[in-house]
C-alpha cells in the first residue's frame, strides 16, 4: 500500500478498479458501526488509499447514484467512475490528495438512466497506529437542488447587474454610516473612474473633505433609523460639470445594513432646452406685446393721417397763396413744422409695430449720423460732450428716416442717463465681420459683413432687472411726463425691420452701450439721405379723385388744380364707378382712397380695370392692414401712397403714374 496513492495521482481513469466484497475483520466493522453506517441518510464509503479497491458502500448509495449497492462493490467503482467526464480528472486527483484534514469535493455524476446529479463528497484519510494512511473514507450527499438554486442566484445577479449597467444613469449604493461605496454601475464608473468600491461617496463624487453639507441621509430614514420616503433633488456636479436629477432612497443591503441608493440622471441637455424655451417664451411674449401695440397703431393711424393730410396740405396751400414775404408765412411754417413732426410720430408708431412699408435704398449711415449729431448738439446741455468716430463709409439698404430715428432715440436716451452729472456721449460706426459664435447667438441674422453702430454713454448704467425690460413697450425709468417708454421699442422694431440686431452692454455704475448691426449692402451708388427741394412737375390731364372725407376731397382738388390738372371728385366708390361707366375714356387717371364704406378703393380699382385695362390708378390710405404696395401692384394699380400726402409727393406721384402707366399683373 502506497502512502500517497502512488501513480494514481496522475488522475488517469484506471482501466479497472478491483473491489473487495468482504467486510474487513473486527474491530473495523463491529456491529455498532455497521448499524450506524447502514442507517444514515448520506452515502458512506471506504476505499484503499489508491482508490483501486472500494471496501464498503452503505445503502444510501442506491438513492444517490441510482444503482444497486452491489453494483458499486463491483468493478468499476461507481464512487469515482460515475463522475461526469468533464469532472473525472479533477475529482480523482483531489480525492487522492486528501490527508488528515477533511475535504469537500463537489462534482457531477452520471446515473445509469443518463440523468446528471450533483454530489458533495466529504473525504478524509484514516491512519494506522504507525501513522500510515490505511484507508480513505467519505460521506456523500445529493446537492443538486442546492446547486441549481445557487446557479439561479448567480444568473439572477448577472441579469440584475446587466440591467443596472445598461441603464443610462449613474447608480451607486453607499453605506449610510461610513459613506463607503458598496456598488457602482458601469455608467457611473465611466464618469468617475473604475475603482470606486470602498471609497467614500463625498470624496469621489463631490471632492469634499467630509460629508456633503446637504447630504440626504437624514431625510431617508425615520426616527428609528428605518428606511422611509425617498428624496428627489437637482444639482450641478463639480467634478463632471453636468446637471443631474437625483433620486435617493434608503434600502436594506444584502448583509442587513442600511445603505443609500442613488439614481442620478444627466439633465444637462434638458436644462439647455429649458433655457432656450424660456428665451422663446420671452420672445413670444414680446411679439404679442408688439402685436397688441400694432393693432392700436393701425387703429389710429388711418384717421390721424387723414387729419394730417388736411393740416399739412392746407398749410402748404396757404403758404403758396400768401407768399414767403407775407406776415403769416412764419406762423404757417411753424404749423407745417409741427405737422411734419406729427407725421414722423405716426411713422414711428407704425415702424414700432412693423406695420408701415419701408422705403429701402442704399444709404451711407455715416452721413445720417453726422446730420443727426448736428441736431443733437443744439439740444444737449454743455455738460454733455459728443464724440464721434465714423470709420465706416459703407452703404446699407435702409430707410434713411428710420435710421435717423434710431440715432436720435439712442442719443436722447443716452443724454437722459447723463443729465444730472453730465458725461460723454460717444457714437462710432465701423465695419465688422462677426464670427460663428455671434451668428449662433443671433440665428435670425444672415451670414456676412455688418455695419456696427454704437451709441455709448458714461451714465449710471442699468441693473439686470431694468435691462430685461428696456425694449418693452411703455416701459420707462423716467419721471411721469418725461417719456412714453416707446423710444427703445421703436429702435428695436426699426433694427429688426432692417434685418439687423441690437445688443445692450450695461452694468450699474459703468454706463451703457447700444450696439446696432446692419447688413452691409453691395457697393452701389448711394443716394442722398434726404430729398432736396425741386420744382414740382405739372400737367393738364383729367383726374377722378375719390375719398369719403370732404376735407381731403377739397384739399386734393385744390392741389391738383394748382398743378394744372382738371379734377372731378366723388365721395364714394359706388358713385365713382357709376360715373366711370358712363364714359370710361373721360379720365386719364383715378386717385382713390382705400378705406371707404360699402366699396373700398381696392374693390373700385378692380372694377375699373375690368372695364378699362389701361386706366392709371393711384391708391391712397392713411393705414390699412388689408392692403400693401405689393398687393396693390399685383392687381394692376400704378402706385400705392401712404398718407399724409403733401403737394410735392402728390405732384411727383401723379406725374410718374401718368407717364409710366400701371404695373400690370402677370
Amino acid at each position: 500500500m502506497q502512502r500517497n496513492g502512488g501513480d494514481a495521482v496522475s488522475g488517469e481513469r484506471p482501466a479497472s478498479l478491483s473491489v473487495h466484497s468482504k467486510t474487513p475483520p473486527a474491530p473495523a466493522f463491529d456491529v455498532l458501526f455497521r448499524h450506524m453506517a447502514e442507517t444514515v441518510q448520506e452515502v458512506f464509503w471506504l476505499s484503499t488509499p489508491d482508490l483501486k479497491t472500494l471496501l464498503y458502500a452503505n445503502p444510501a448509495f442506491e438513492r444517490v447514484w441510482g444503482q444497486p449497492r452491489d453494483a458499486a462493490l463491483q468493478p468499476p467503482a461507481a464512487i469515482v467512475n460515475a463522475a461526469h467526464p468533464d469532472d473525472f480528472s479533477r475529482v480523482f486527483k483531489e480525492i487522492l490528495s486528501v490527508r488528515e484534514a477533511p475535504r469537500d469535493i463537489d462534482y457531477r455524476i452520471v446515473r445509469p438512466d443518463g440523468s446528471i446529479r450533483w454530489v458533495r463528497n466529504r473525504v478524509h484519510g484514516i491512519y494506522d497506529d504507525g501513522g500510515r494512511l490505511a484507508m480513505l473514507a467519505g460521506t456523500a450527499a445529493d446537492v443538486t437542488e442546492q446547486k441549481l438554486f445557487q446557479k439561479s442566484l448567480i444568473d439572477s445577479h448577472a441579469r440584475f447587474i446587466t440591467v443596472l449597467d445598461g441603464i443610462d444613469a449613474d447608480i451607486y449604493v453607499a453605506d449610510m454610516d461610513t459613506h463607503e461605496i458598496r456598488f457602482a454601475n458601469r455608467h457611473i464608473r465611466e464618469s468617475f473612474g473604475p475603482d470606486l468600491i470602498g471609497k467614500r461617496c463625498w470624496e469621489v463624487f463631490r471632492k469634499e473633505t467630509g460629508p456633503c453639507p446637504g447630504c440626504s441621509n437624514p431625510r431617508l430614514v425615520d426616527a428609528e433609523g428605518n428606511p422611509s420616503a425617498g428624496a428627489a433633488w437637482e444639482g450641478r456636479n463639480p467634478v463632471t460639470g453636468k446637471s443631474y436629477l437625483n433620486y435617493d432612497r434608503a434600502i436594506k443591503w444584502v448583509d442587513g445594513r442600511t445603505v443609500r441608493l442613488q439614481v442620478a440622471t444627466d439633465i444637462t441637455r434638458l436644462k439647455v432646452l429649458e433655457a432656450e424655451s424660456r428665451g422663446i417664451q420671452a420672445r413670444l411674449q414680446q411679439a404679442q406685446k408688439m402685436e397688441a401695440i400694432g393693432t392700436l397703431a393701425g387703429g389710429i393711424a388711418h384717421d390721424f393721417n387723414n387729419i394730417l393730410t388736411a393740416v399739412l396740405g392746407y398749410t402748404e396751400m396757404a403758404l403758396m397763396e400768401a407768399g414767403e414775404s407775407a406776415p403769416v408765412s412764419r406762423s404757417l411754417q411753424q404749423v407745417l413744422q409741427a405737422g411734419n413732426r406729427a407725421r414722423d410720430l405716426v411713422k414711428q408708431i407704425l415702424a414700432f409695430s412693423r406695420q408701415t412699408e419701408l422705403e429701402f435704398k442704399p444709404v451711407r449711415v455715416s452721413l445720417i449720423v453726422e446730420e443727426a449729431l448736428k441736431l443733437m448738439r443744439a439740444s444737449l446741455p454743455s455738460t454733455i460732450s459728443i464724440r464721434q468716430r465714423l470709420q465706416s463709409r459703407s452703404a446699407v439698404l435702409a430707410d434713411p428716416t428710420q435710421i435717423h430715428q434710431v440715432i436720435i432715440n439712442l442719443c436722447t436716451n443716452a443724454a437722459h442717463a447723463m443729465r444730472e452729472r453730465g458725461g460723454d456721449l460717444s457714437v462710432s460706426l465701423e465695419d465688422v465681420d462677426p464670427d460663428d459664435a455671434f451668428f449662433s447667438e443671433h440665428p435670425e441674422l444672415a451670414p456676412g459683413s455688418y455695419q456696427e453702430l454704437t451709441v455709448r454713454d458714461s451714465g449710471a448704467g442699468m441693473t439686470p432687472e431694468v435691462m430685461a425690460r428696456i425694449f418693452d413697450p411703455f416701459f420707462t425709468t423716467k419721471q411721469r411726463g418725461e417719456g412714453t417708454g416707446m423710444g427703445l421699442s421703436v429702435v428695436l422694431g426699426i433694427v429688426k425691420s432692417h434685418k439687423g440686431a441690437i445688443i445692450v452692454d450695461s452694468a450699474a455704475g459703468s454706463g451703457t452701450a447700444f450696439h446696432c448691426y446692419f447688413p452691409i449692402a453691395q457697393r452701389v451708388a448711394v443716394e442722398a439721405a434726404f430729398d432736396h427741394a425741386e420744382e414740382l412737375p405739372r400737367g393738364h390731364e383729367r383726374i377722378l379723385l375719390v375719398d369719403d372725407e370732404e376735407a381731403i376731397i377739397d384739399l386734393g382738388q385744390r392741389m391738383l388744380e394748382h398743378l394744372g390738372y382738371r379734377v372731378t371728385t366723388r365721395s364714394s366708390g359706388a358713385s365713382a364707378f357709376k360715373l366711370f361707366l358712363q364714359n370710361p375714356w373721360r379720365f386719364d387717371l383715378v386717385i382713390t382712397d382705400m378705406t371707404m364704406p360699402k366699396m373700398t378703393g381696392e374693390e373700385l380699382a378692380r372694377k375699373l380695370l375690368l372695364i378699362r385695362r389701361d386706366i392709371p390708378i393711384v391708391l391712397c390710405t392713411g393705414y390699412s392692414a388689408a392692403i400693401s404696395k405689393e398687393r396693390a401692384r399685383s392687381i394692376g394699380v400704378g402706385e400705392f401712397v401712404m398718407k399724409p400726402i403733401v403737394i410735392g409727393k402728390l405732384a411727383r406721384t401723379v406725374r410718374r403714374v401718368l407717364d409710366c402707366g400701371n404695373i400690370l399683373p402677370k
